[in-house]
C-alpha cells in the first residue's frame, strides 16, 4: 500500500439499497476488484522478473508518468538491444509536460502537466472510479480556495482521467510536501490558461511510451523495427496526418506499422481508431492478440464480426476504443456513428488488404462505400491504407487522397520454382538491360537447378507422378510446409497422397502432442474424428478448408503453428487469412478451382514462404505440367492487376447502396448533391477509362430507387428539410459550377421516374398505403412543375428504404423481406421455433446450399404434426419434395427451397454435435456452420429492419430473445463463453467442463493451468484468451459505469425541479454530520482519491454531488 493510502483518513459508506442496475455494476465492480487486484487496474508482467506490476492504465497522460516512459533510458535488465528502441533522448525532452489540445467540435478537455517526479514504484494504483470532469473542479476550487484564500479558475480537467499523483493532490489527499502540492496547483492552472500545443508525443519510442517497447518484446518478441518501418513512420503524411496508402509484399511487416499508428491515435491524441480487416478469423485474431496491449495502457479493444458489435456503440468517456472490424461491420459502425453525430469520435481508420476495392462479389464496392462516406462526412479523420502491390496504385492514392510509400522489402529472401517435366526451374528474371519478355519467351526466366531429390518406388510413382509427396518430404518435419490445392475434395487427396511417400518414422515426432491434438478434435467432433484426419494426423499432416469447423480450424492452425504438424494442405483462400509462413510452398496446380491464377492471388500464396527469424530463405514451387506451360508463361510475365471500381457490378447494385445511404444519412438530399458525392468515389476517378457518366448514373439509379419505394421526391416545408436543415452545400457546391448539367440533369430524373410514380400511386398494395407521405411529389406534380429540379424538393429516402439501410439489408430483397414478414404476421405460428426460423433464414445461402431431395423428404417426414401443420402454413407440402426427387428444379420452387435451409438449422438447434446433424443433412460440417452463423447475422438484421417499421412490432419482441438462442445455440451455458473472440462451441464446451464457467473464472485464470486443463492448447493461446476475458470484462465495466453515470447527469441537470421532495428526501439520506453518524453505515478502507465505484459519500463534495452519488448506488 502507497504512502498515500496508508495516511488516508476512513471514510463512510452508506449502505442504502441498491438498484438492478447498480447492483450488477457492484458486482462486476467485485469480479474486477478480484481480478486485477486494483479496479479497474491493468497489470503486466515484466520482462525483468515476470512479477506483475501496476500500469496505471486509464490515462493516456498518465502513462508517461514514470521517467523511463517519458524518455529516461530503459533498465539495463531490460532485453531491448536495439540502438533504435533504446536510444536517449536529452534531459529537456524528458522534463517537458506532455499536453494536449482540445480537439475542435469534441469538447475535449487539455490533460494537465504529467508528473515527472516520481518512480513508477510511487505511483499510487489508479482508482476504480475516475472522478467526472464537474467533480474535480469544484474539488480543486474548493480546496484551492480554502488554501489560496480565493477560488481558482475552473479548470479543463480531462473525462478520460488523469495521472494518479494528480489525482491524489486534487482529491485532498496529504502530500509529503505541501510546497510541492502548491506548486503543481500553480502549473495546473498556468497549463489551463495557457493555449496548449498538439500532443503529437508521449514517449521516445515514435512518440509512444518505452512500455510499448516492452510489451512489443514479451507479447511479439520484437526488439527493433525494420528500416522501411522506421522510415515510413517518419514520413511527412504520418507525422502532418495527410492520408497515406502504403504497399509491400507478403510478410513484409505491413501490419505492425498499422498497430503502431492506432496505438498512437489512442494513446497521444485520445480519439478512437478503427482498424478493418477482410475476414472474421483474421479480426478474432488481431482481438486476442491486441488484448495485452489495451490492458496494460489503458484503451479498450470491441470486435465488430459476425454478430459481434452495437449500433451505435457504447460512448465511452474515460477510455479509448479500437473497433477492430470486417468491412461491412466497419460500414455500419460509421453510418451509426454519423447518425448519432458521432463521427468526430473517429481520429484514425486504418484499411488492410485496401486493394480488395476491387474484389468482386459486393465486398468490394461495400469497402467503397465506406471510404467515401468518411472522406465525405469526416474530413478530418486520418486514413490510412496498406495494400499488396498492384498496377495502379495512383488511382488507389488519388482515391484515398493520400501519399503513396511502396517497397519491396521482405524479411526473408524468396525464390520462386517451377517444376515442370521433372526439372526444377528457378525463376530468376530477365538479364539486366534485356528487351521486355513476352509470353511465348517467358522460359529465359527460368535457370535449371536440379531434379527432385526424392527417390521415388515406381508403385509410389504410380500413385504420385507430379511428385507432391516427395516435394514434401524433403523439408519435412525440420521445417514446415504449405501445399495449396485446387479445390477442397483435392485437399484431402493430397493429404492422403503425401502420407503414402512419407516414411513411418515419421509418426514418432511430436507424438505427445499430436495425441492432444487427436484428443482435442475428439472434444471438438462430439466423439467423432474426420476419417482422413485420423489417417493424416499421425504423419503430421493435415488438410485445412471451409468444409472444417470454424474451431477445427483454428486446432489445426494452432497445431501447425506450435510444430505439431509439419504440412497443411489448404485452398487458396488460406493465403489471405490468417499469417501461416512456412519454409516451402508448393502450389499443386495454376488453377483455383476452375479459373486459371491470376497474378496477385500467386504472389500472395507464394509470399507465405519464408518464416521471419527463423528461415534465411524461403522457397515457393509451382507445379506444372505441359499443357499449361504457354499460361504459366503469360502469369509470370504479366503485371499486376489493376485495381478497378465495382459499384457498378450486378447492375449496379454497389452505387445503390451508396446513393440511398447518402440520403439516409444527410449527406445528400437532392440530385446534384448525389452527383458530388459520386465524385469522391473510386469509380469517378476511372469514369473516363469505364467510359461512364456520372450524371446519367445517378438519373438512372434514383429512377430505380423510386420505382423500389425506396426513395422519395417530397416538399420541404419553408424550402427546408425539416429532417436535416442545413443543406449540403459542400457537396452541392461541386455540382453546381456548371447549371448546364444540371438542367440535363434534372429534366432527365422528371423523365425517368414520372412513370414510375404514376405506377406505384395507381397499383399501390397495402404496404405502400401504409407508408403514404402526404408530402410527396406526385407524377402529375412533377408534370406541371416543368423540367427543373425546384428548391422547395428535396430526396427523402422512404421507411421501407430506412429500414433496408438500418438493418443492413441488400435492397434488392428488401420488398421481398417485407412482403414475407407481412405474410407471415398474418398467420405466425409460434407453438414451435420452425416458423420464426423461417422467417429468418437468409435467401442468399440458397445460393450455396442446394437440396438433397431424399434427404429432404427424410427430414419432412420426420416432422411431428404440429411442425408440418407450420410446413404447410408456410407453403410447403410433401408433394413439392417428390416433385424434386423427379427431377424439378429447387430453383422453380424457392419457398420450398428455403424452407429445406429452415429445416437444417431446426435440426442443428435440436441438440447434439454438429457432425451428427451434418450428417444427418449431408453437409460438410463446415457448411452447417457457416449456414447457422450466416442465419445469426441475418437474423440480427431483420430485427433492425423490422425496428424501422411499426407495422412489424411482434417481430421486435420476438427476435431479441431469439437472436440470443441463435447465438449460443443448444448451449445456453456458454453464451458468456462463447464471447470471447475465436471460442466457438467446441472449446467453449471444453472451457465449461474444466470449471471456468464464466468470463470472471476465465480471467482470473492462471494460462499455465489451461494449458495443463485443456488438450492442445498453446501457451500463447492460452494467454490471449485470459486477456481477452480480462478486456471484455473492462469493456462491460465501463459500459455500466458510463450508463450509469450518464443517468447521473441527467438526474444533476434536471435539479430535481420535478419532484423536490425527492430532492430533499435524497439530501437528507447522503448527508454525513460528522458528530452524529446516521446509522447502517459501514467503514469503508478506501484512501480519499476518486470516489469508488462499489459506493461512499465523501464528506467534504458538495451537497448536490453527494445527491448523484447516493442515487447512483
Amino acid at each position: 500500500m502507497s504512502s498515500v493510502e496508508e495516511s488516508a483518513p476512513k471514510r463512510r459508506r452508506s449502505t442504502c439499497p441498491a438498484s438492478p442496475g447498480a447492483e450488477a455494476l457492484l458486482n462486476l465492480d467485485s469480479s474486477l476488484t478480484d481480478l486485477f487486484n486494483f479496479s479497474p487496474l491493468a497489470v503486466a508482467s515484466t520482462p525483468e522478473s515476470g512479477a506483475q506490476q501496476p500500469i496505471v492504465s486509464a490515462s493516456p497522460t498518465s502513462i508517461c508518468s514514470s521517467p523511463a516512459q517519458a524518455g529516461a533510458e530503459p533498465s539495463a535488465a531490460a532485453p531491448l538491444t536495439s540502438p533504435v528502441l533504446c536510444r536517449k533522448t536529452s534531459s529537456a525532452s524528458r522534463r517537458r509536460p506532455c499536453r494536449v489540445r482540445p480537439t475542435p467540435g469534441r469538447g475535449a478537455a487539455s490533460p494537465p502537466p504529467a508528473d515527472f517526479s516520481q518512480e513508477p514504484s510511487q505511483l499510487t494504483p489508479r482508482p476504480r472510479s475516475v472522478p467526472a470532469i464537474e467533480r474535480l473542479r469544484r474539488r480543486l476550487a474548493a480546496s484551492s480556495q480554502s488554501q489560496w484564500g480565493a477560488a481558482s479558475p475552473s479548470l479543463p480537467l480531462p473525462s478520460y482521467g488523469t495521472s494518479p499523483a494528480l489525482v491524489s493532490q486534487i482529491s485532498g489527499a496529504p502530500s509529503s510536501c505541501e510546497a510541492e502540492s502548491q506548486r503543481r496547483r500553480a502549473a495546473l492552472v498556468r497549463a489551463a490558461e495557457t493555449e496548449l500545443p498538439p500532443c503529437s508525443a508521449v514517449g521516445p519510442f515514435h512518440g509512444l511510451p518505452s512500455l510499448v517497447q516492452t510489451l512489443l518484446a514479451k507479447q511479439r518478441g520484437i526488439t527493433a523495427l525494420y528500416e522501411w518501418q522506421e522510415e515510413c513512420l517518419r514520413l511527412p503524411a504520418v507525422l502532418k496526418r495527410d492520408n497515406l496508402v502504403y504497399s509491400l509484399p507478403t510478410s513484409g511487416g505491413k501490419t505492425l506499422v498499422a498497430e503502431l499508428l492506432i496505438l498512437k491515435e489512442v494513446l497521444c491524441r485520445h480519439r478512437d481508431a478503427v482498424l478493418v480487416l477482410p475476414y472474421v478469423a483474421i479480426v478474432q485474431e488481431k482481438v486476442r492478440a491486441l488484448a495485452p496491449f489495451g490492458i496494460a495502457l489503458g484503451f479498450l479493444i470491441e470486435e465488430y464480426a459476425g454478430s459481434r458489435g452495437a449500433f451505435p456503440p457504447v460512448k465511452r468517456r474515460k477510455r479509448r476504443v479500437v473497433y477492430v472490424c470486417t468491412i461491412e461491420k466497419a460500414s455500419g459502425l460509421v453510418s451509426s456513428l454519423l447518425e448519432a453525430d458521432r463521427i468526430s469520435e473517429l481520429g484514425l481508420v486504418v484499411v488492410d488488404e485496401v486493394h480488395m476495392l476491387g474484389e468482386s462479389g459486393g465486398r468490394g464496392a461495400t469497402l467503397e462505400i465506406l471510404i467515401t462516406k468518411l472522406k465525405a462526412a469526416a474530413p478530418e479523420a486520418h486514413l490510412v491504407g496498406m495494400s499488396a502491390t498492384i498496377g495502379n496504385m495512383d488511382d488507389l492514392a488519388t482515391f484515398l487522397e493520400a501519399q503513396v510509400y511502396q517497397g519491396q522489402f521482405r524479411p526473408v529472401q524468396l525464390r520462386e520454382h517451377v517444376l515442370l517435366d521433372g526439372q526444377l526451374l528457378e525463376v530468376t528474371g530477365p538479364a539486366p538491360k534485356a528487351p521486355p519478355l513476352d509470353a511465348d519467351d517467358w522460359r529465359a526466366l527460368l535457370t535449371p537447378r536440379r531434379t527432385p531429390l526424392f527417390q521415388y518406388t515406381e508403385q509410389q510413382r504410380q500413385r504420385d507422378p507430379d511428385g507432391v509427396g516427395g516435394l514434401v518430404a524433403e523439408v519435412v518435419p525440420a521445417n514446415s510446409c504449405l501445399v495449396f490445392c485446387p479445390t477442397r475434395k483435392n485437399c484431402e487427396a493430397v493429404a492422403r497422397l503425401i502420407c503414402s511417400a512419407l516414411k513411418s518414422e515419421l509418426k514418432e515426432h511430436a507424438l505427445d502432442k499430436k495425441k492432444s491434438l487427436y484428443a482435442a478434435l475428439v472434444t471438438e467432433g462430439g466423439g467423432t474424428v474426420c476419417p482422413v484426419l485420423r489417417q493424416t494426423l499421425p504423419y503430421g499432416v493435415a488438410y485445412h478448408h471451409s468444409g472444417l469447423t470454424t474451431d477445427e480450424r483454428k486446432l489445426l492452425e494452432e497445431a501447425y503453428l506450435e510444430g505439431t504438424l509439419c504440412c497443411l494442405c489448404c485452398t487458396s483462400t488460406l493465403a489471405a487469412g490468417v499469417n501461416l509462413p512456412a519454409k516451402r510452398v508448393v502450389l499443386r496446380s495454376p488453377y483455383t478451382g476452375s479459373a486459371f491464377l491470376s497474378r496477385g492471388r500467386y504472389k500472395q500464396m507464394v509470399g507465405r514462404a519464408g518464416r521471419a527469424g527463423i528461415d534465411d530463405s524461403g522457397e515457393s514451387i509451382l507445379i506444372v505440367s505441359p499443357r499449361d506451360a504457354k499460361l504459366v508463361g503469360q502469369l509470370l510475365t504479366a503485371p499486376m492487376e489493376r485495381c478497378v471500381s465495382t459499384l457498378l457490378e450486378q447492375d449496379g447494385h454497389g452505387l445503390r447502396r451508396l446513393l440511398l445511404s447518402a440520403v439516409a444519412l444527410g449527406l445528400a438530399d437532392s440530385p446534384a448533391a448525389l452527383v458530388g458525392l459520386l465524385g469522391r468515389t473510386l469509380l469517378a476517378k476511372q469514369a473516363e477509362t469505364l467510359q461512364v457518366d456520372l450524371t446519367a448514373l445517378v438519373t438512372d439509379t434514383v429512377a430505380a430507387l423510386r420505382s423500389e419505394r425506396l426513395l422519395r421526391i417530397t416538399r420541404r416545408d419553408g424550402g427546408t428539410d425539416p429532417a436535416n436543415p442545413q443543406p449540403v452545400t459542400a457537396l452541392e457546391t461541386a455540382s453546381e459550377r456548371d447549371a448546364d448539367a444540371d438542367v440535363k440533369l434534372d429534366a432527365a430524373l422528371i423523365d425517368a421516374t414520372r412513370d414510375a410514380t404514376r405506377d406505384a400511386t395507381r397499383d399501390a398494395t397495402r404496404d405502400a398505403a401504409r407508408d403514404y407521405d402526404p408530402g410527396e411529389i406526385s407524377a402529375e406534380e412533377l408534370a406541371a412543375d416543368g423540367r427543373a429540379w425546384s428548391e422547395t424538393w428535396q430526396l427523402k429516402v422512404s421507411r421501407l428504404g430506412t429500414a433496408a439501410v438500418k438493418g443492413n439489408v441488400d435492397l434488392r430483397l428488401a420488398g421481398r423481406l417485407y412482403e414475407d414478414l407481412s405474410r407471415a404476421q398474418a398467420a405466425l405460428a409460434v407453438i414451435n421455433q420452425l416458423h420464426l426460423l423461417y422467417v429468418v433464414t437468409p435467401y442468399d445461402m440458397m445460393d450455396f446450399i442446394q437440396p438433397c431431395a431424399v434427404t429432404y423428404l427424410d427430414m419432412y417426414s420426420a416432422l411431428n404434426e404440429e411442425e408440418a401443420a407450420v410446413a404447410r402454413l408456410i407453403g410447403v407440402t410433401e408433394a413439392q419434395i417428390v416433385r424434386m426427387m423427379s427431377g424439378k428444379k429447387a430453383s422453380s420452387m424457392p419457398v420450398a427451397h428455403r424452407f429445406y435451409l429452415t429445416l437444417v438449422v431446426y435440426e442443428a438447434l435440436r441438440g447434439g454435435s454438429l457432425w451428427d446433424a451434418a450428417h444427418r443433412c449431408q453437409l460438410q460440417r463446415g457448411q452447417l456452420q457457416a449456414l447457422l452463423q450466416s442465419t445469426g447475422a441475418f437474423s440480427a438484421a431483420v430485427l433492425h429492419f423490422c425496428r424501422q417499421l411499426d407495422e412489424l412490432w411482434p417481430f421486435v419482441q420476438l427476435l431479441d430473445v431469439f437472436n440470443r438462442k441463435l447465438a449460443t445455440g443448444a448451449a445456453a451455458e456458454l453464451a458468456q463463453l462463447l464471447e470471447l473472440p475465436a471460442v466457438k462451441q467446441g472449446r467453449a464446451r471444453a472451457l465449461y467442463a474444466a470449471g471456468y464457467r464464466t468470463l470472471a473464472d476465465v480471467a482470473n485464470a492462471d494460462p499455465e493451468a489451461l494449458v495443463r486443463t485443456l488438450d492442445h492448447l498453446p501457451r500463447r493461446v492460452a494467454r490471449q484468451i485470459v486477456d481477452s476475458a480480462k478486456m471484455l470484462l473492462l469493456e462491460k465495466a465501463e459500459a455500466l459505469q458510463e450508463e450509469a453515470e450518464f443517468l447521473l447527469d441527467g438526474i444533476k441537470s434536471a435539479q430535481f425541479h420535478s419532484s423536490p421532495g425527492l430532492g430533499e428526501v435524497l439530501l437528507n439520506s447522503a448527508r454525513v454530520d460528522p458528530v452524529s453518524e446516521p446509522p447502517r453505515e459501514v467503514e469503508d478502507s478506501a484512501t480519499d482519491a476518486p470516489q469508488q465505484a462499489t459506493g461512499g459519500v465523501r464528506t467534504d463534495a458538495p451537497p448536490e454531488t453527494a445527491v448523484t452519488e447516493t442515487v447512483g448506488k
